[in-house]
């Protein structure tokens, strides 16, 4: 089977959950700090309801292009597909030190996206490889998510370096 096909989500030409799981794997393994944001785009189903799946695919397409075109990837960052209409960001952090200022600087690029009718939600935090593997990592994850959606979407939570929860919300 063609690496490229089993590997990498067709809509979208990012790696899908099969290559997420090995590399997730991979960097386990490593010691390394990462941001990681996860980001989910808000109301997909009521766009699929209401213009249909050409239309959502579209909106997919269209935000895996932006945060393609937003984020200057280094050697080992990383743009995922998880799957359905939710992406993955990893950023390899140096260091601890200006990490709320990254924090709220990628809230913020990912924020420039939201429109009235199209947005997203997401949650960025650090994640260190060593000391916390990403089943430990996704439900707090997830969690904070389901908190950025309650709150009214459009919104990015991020952990700070105390491990508070902040929001950047979106300037329409």
């Amino acid at each position: 089977m063609n690496e490229k096909i089993y590997k990498y989500d067709q809509l979208t030409g990012l790696p899908n959950r099969v290559e997420i799981e090995e590399l997730l794997k991979e960097l386990q393994e490593e010691d390394r700090l990462y941001v990681f944001a996860s980001i989910e785009l808000d109301h997909s189903k009521t766009l699929n309801d209401n213009f249909g799946h050409q239309f959502e695919d579209l909106v997919l397409q269209t935000y895996s292009n932006f945060l393609q075109n937003n984020f200057e990837l280094k050697e080992n960052d990383r743009i995922l597909r998880l799957g359905g209409e939710e992406f993955l960001l990893l950023l390899e952090l140096d260091n601890i030190v200006g990490y709320n200022a990254f924090a709220e600087s990628i809230a913020r690029r990912l924020n420039s996206f939201n429109k009235e009718s199209i947005s997203a939600s997401a949650v960025v935090m650090v994640w260190d490889t060593k000391d916390t593997g990403f089943d430990q990592l996704y439900p707090k994850v997830d969690q904070l998510l389901y908190k950025a959606k309650e709150a009214g979407r459009k919104r990015v939570c991020y952990l700070d370096n105390d491990g508070n929860e902040q929001f950047v919300i979106a300037d329409l």
